[in-house]
């Protein structure tokens, strides 16, 4: 089934201030050049993805020496160890990385796929959803990246990527989808890649839309992601 995008659950406007969601901030600022194309990016994960994220920190930034870059990691906590290493990209590239330490609580109630011990897609995916909150106070869009790609190319193109006036862009995902039901949702789309339009996702509600979905059941969901 499809769900309509309004649900009995409303919130406040003051339910989403920053310090109902996130603990504490750390920064690692370390970009010198104010002339280069500049590019925010967005990542999602829990500590046991850290070095993942590494990968693809180093693809990026190798791969687009004419660019700087800022990396907003939002997660719920880290080792020291990798805290460390992250750090030491950062310093490396002279790139700009800040970590946000998330409260869970928010995002208790939201739908996961269950298996019978334990849940397999971590309520940390939820973290995509409040990250235009905070990245819209700094910049105009973000690229929301899962923590397991691997960057080959230029990424300067997304400066100017037109919009059109939605609140994403993203490509539609249809080689390897595991289920018989895709016919039923043709605007199913790769939720790991999205260049975030702030302005228009903040017009049109997105966090409060998607926040609404608390509490509906996950058989009722046809996708989580």
């Amino acid at each position: 089934m499809q769900l309509s995008l309004t649900q009995n659950i409303k919130f406040p406007a003051e339910y989403f201030r920053e310090e109902n969601f996130i603990k504490n901030t750390v920064k690692y600022e370390y970009c010198q050049s104010t002339t280069l194309p500049h590019l925010h990016i967005s990542f999602g994960i829990d500590s046991g993805f850290c070095r993942q994220l590494g990968v693809t920190l180093v693809s990026i930034l190798e791969n687009n020496r004419d660019m700087t870059f800022s990396f907003h990691i939002f997660m719920d906590h880290i080792a020291a160890e990798d805290e460390e290493k992250i750090e030491l990209i950062a310093r490396k590239y002279s790139a700009n990385v800040y970590i946000y330490f998330m409260f869970m609580e928010p995002f208790e109630n939201f739908p996961m796929e269950t298996t019978e011990d334990k849940s397999y897609i971590s309520k940390i995916i939820c973290f995509r959803l409040y990250m235009n909150k905070i990245l819209r106070k700094v910049t105009e869009r973000f690229l929301y990246l899962d923590a397991d790609l691997f960057c080959l190319g230029s990424l300067r193109s997304l400066l100017e990527l037109d919009f059109a006036g939605t609140a994403i862009a993203a490509v539609y995902d249809v080689y390897g989808m595991k289920y018989d039901t895709y016919a039923e949702t043709p605007k199913y789309f790769n939720a790991g890649v999205m260049l975030i339009n702030c302005e228009e996702w903040e017009k049109q509600q997105v966090t409060e839309k998607a926040f609404s979905y608390q509490d509906v059941s996950s058989k009722d969901c046809l996708f989580l992601d």
